[in-house]
């Protein structure tokens, strides 16, 4: 996601500033229009009821970050298929009280 919206190589030179994405496009490129990618659209890539509930809980918005800090955004929690996977501190996921946007 950080590659795709800072559009900036290992050091730290931008080649073409006017091909970043936006955060929003990144997000949709990695979830929704990878699973059209791949004809699965009907089993997985996006959050609705019938497909395959893997998905992330992360302890920011990308969506409300400043570009330079996507990279910093830390992973709380991991399902797939539904199935909690990883999640290190659940106190602090349960003790949060922010409203957490949708992207789509």
């Amino acid at each position: 996601l950080a590659n795709a919206v800072e559009r900036k190589t290992a050091r730290g030179i931008v080649p073409g500033s006017g091909e970043r994405a936006s955060v929003y496009e990144a997000l949709r490129a990695l979830t929704a229009n990878a699973a059209w990618g791949y004809h699965a659209e009907r089993e997985f890539g996006s959050l609705r009821a019938g497909l395959a509930a893997s998905f992330v809980l992360l302890d920011r918005s990308p969506l409300s970050v400043p570009m330079r800090e996507i990279g910093a955004i830390s992973v709380l929690a991991t399902w797939v298929n539904g199935e909690l996977l990883s999640c290190p501190d659940m106190h602090e996921i349960s003790t949060r009280n922010e409203r957490v946007p949708s992207v789509y």
